[in-house]
């Protein structure tokens, strides 16, 4: 039992390994040039010519893409803690995100909008990505409780079962049989 242990530990720590070493920058990276593609093409909308009321919302999407690009790394579930406990404490750093989504969602220009949807969207990407190491710890984790929960219910049921039942079930033990 202890060698089955033992192995299933070595099994999930190399998987963690490869993910967080080999498969995380590779998705990491892609998903980078995806926002480099997005500024791009924020880009190309500029020089195309917005509206000029649409320029506050087109510098919060470009610096909120250039602000990320190579943070990506960062983007873990204890900084979106942290994040969300900032925001609870500090009304000032509220009231400048609600002022700024009053301007992203009063932008005319739906191509800044989609931009601004699409780079929210890979932020989101990242932080599921940048856990997924961590998900081979957790699965096996859940799938026992869920186990033991199960159990503990079925127990409460067979304590209630009339004794004829148990014993089509589970025939009584042969009394000749013991010592």
């Amino acid at each position: 039992m202890m060698a089955i242990l033992m192995i299933t530990v070595l099994f999930i720590a190399i998987f963690h390994f490869v993910y967080d070493g080999i498969v995380l920058p590779s998705i990491r990276q892609h998903l980078r040039n995806k926002l480099y593609a997005l500024r791009d093409e924020l880009r190309w909308l500029k020089i195309n010519g917005i509206d000029h009321a649409d320029n506050a919302a087109f510098e919060l999407v470009h610096d909120a893409i250039n602000t990320f690009a190579n943070r990506l790394p960062m983007l873990t579930i204890s900084v979106r803690q942290s994040f969300e406990r900032e925001i609870k404490h500090n009304t000032q750093l509220q009231h400048i995100i609600e002022t700024r989504t009053k301007t992203i969602k009063s932008c005319r220009n739906s191509d800044i909008q989609r931009i601004y949807a699409e780079v929210n969207n890979i932020l989101e990407t990242v932080y599921i990505a940048n856990a997924g190491g961590w998900f081979i710890y957790i699965v096996p984790l859940a799938i026992l409780l869920g186990t033991i929960k199960h159990i503990a219910a079925i127990c409460g049921e067979i304590a209630l079962m009339p004794t004829h039942q148990m014993n089509k079930l589970i025939p009584p033990p042969d009394r000749s049989l013991t010592c």
